[in-house]
């Protein structure tokens, strides 16, 4: 098959005609238009020119939003997709339409703010999780978490590797006026409160150090890990039901899926033009 001998043109016009101009090469679509990397040679005419400049980093970027928006609507919307994309023909005057653009741009943004909004709650539902997780293995102490004594007593939540024996930790701790609780444990950790006499605290902390014992604070927490924890539950319940509002909202974006294709093909030409 032979090649066909392209033919290279140059084009000049006020700048007002600019936007015309563009619009009906690109309608012949018989051209691959670039901007010129220099001015012409021609002093007469170089002192006419100037290169009038695009914004292609705005229309990428809605171009891209574009297709976060598709990719929900495919994610998310109820519709159902063949095994081949089926085309539609498009007039004109709908497909250079610039009230359908803004109303497809709308969308499109509306679309990504739910996606938005979901990611926000995702990860809130994350950092709830978190801290529900930290709680839980203090869910039977009957101590509210921001108590740290008495006048003459020192509270001290402790954690220390599961396979410590708290016989022999009790026994290092026999002649101080202290002792260690065990409130819950699981297969990497024992959840501990050290009860000692404020006087003593330090020696037992001393004592506990060979068992590798550290302890844990709750930062701005009031009340019982328990309450603490059901606070947290009904947070969940609100933020998962919040989730599935946003969700349903992105699954009923599947109306928009045609629009939004136009939209990116339009976006596509102007990125091109």
């Amino acid at each position: 098959m032979a090649i066909a001998r392209m033919k290279r043109i140059r084009v000049i016009s006020m700048a007002a005609r600019r936007e015309e101009l563009l619009k009906g090469l690109l309608h012949l679509g018989c051209v691959e238009i670039s901007e010129p990397e220099e001015r012409l040679s021609d002093p007469e005419w170089a002192a006419l020119l100037r290169r009038n400049g695009s914004d292609p980093a705005k229309i990428k970027g809605e171009l891209a939003q574009a297709h976060t928006a598709l990719d929900a609507v495919s994610r998310y919307g109820e519709t159902k997709e063949g095994l081949f994309i089926q085309r539609r023909s498009v007039p004109e005057a709908v497909f250079l339409s610039d009230a359908a653009l803004e109303e497809a741009k709308a969308e499109s943004e509306r679309i990504c703010a739910l996606l938005r909004e979901l990611s926000r709650l995702e990860n809130e539902e994350n950092r709830l999780e978190s801290r529900r997780a930290g709680l839980l293995p203090w869910k039977e102490l009957d101590l509210p978490l921001e108590e740290s004594g008495s006048a003459c007593t020192s509270f001290r939540l402790e954690v220390c590797p599961a396979g410590v024996n708290l016989e022999e930790v009790r026994a290092a701790l026999e002649d101080t006026a202290a002792d260690v609780l065990e409130i819950s444990a699981d297969k990497q950790q024992l959840y501990t409160l050290l009860l000692s006499h404020k006087a003593e605290e330090e020696q037992a902390q001393e004592r506990l150090r060979p068992f590798n014992f550290s302890v844990t604070s709750f930062q701005g927490v009031t009340g019982t890990a328990a309450e603490n924890i059901a606070a947290l539950d009904r947070q969940l319940e609100e933020n998962r039901a919040a989730q599935e509002a946003v969700t349903e909202q992105l699954r009923a974006s599947g109306a928009s899926r045609d629009s939004l294709r136009l939209y990116a093909d339009r976006l596509e030409a102007e990125a091109a033009r």
